[in-house]
């Protein structure tokens, strides 16, 4: 999925401005911040569109990729990934 263009049906926008278009499923499954959003109706869930102000680019796709896969191998060394704490976020909670 992570991969795949189809069915991306929400976008987050890093403080940055950088835009990630998404699957409301996936965010939906890994983070319970986004279910309760989701579930509540809030503006976000109505516009298809989430700006996260204190998250920087790179750390939106490393949290992305971690939603998604559940991992981050691949995409940093080993020991580096201390300053992304997704549970802190609602993540796979």
């Amino acid at each position: 999925m992570y991969e795949s263009d189809i069915g991306r049906d929400f976008t987050l926008v890093s403080s940055e401005g950088a835009e990630r278009h998404v699957h409301k499923a996936v965010l939906n499954a890994s983070s319970s911040i986004f279910q309760r959003m989701f579930q509540a109706n809030l503006a976000e869930c109505r516009t298809g569109r989430c700006v996260i102000p204190d998250i920087d680019t790179q750390t939106l796709d490393f949290l992305l990729r971690y939603m998604y896969y559940g991992s981050l191998d691949g995409m940093v060394k080993k020991g580096r990934t201390s300053w992304l704490q997704p549970r802190s976020m609602g993540c796979w909670n």
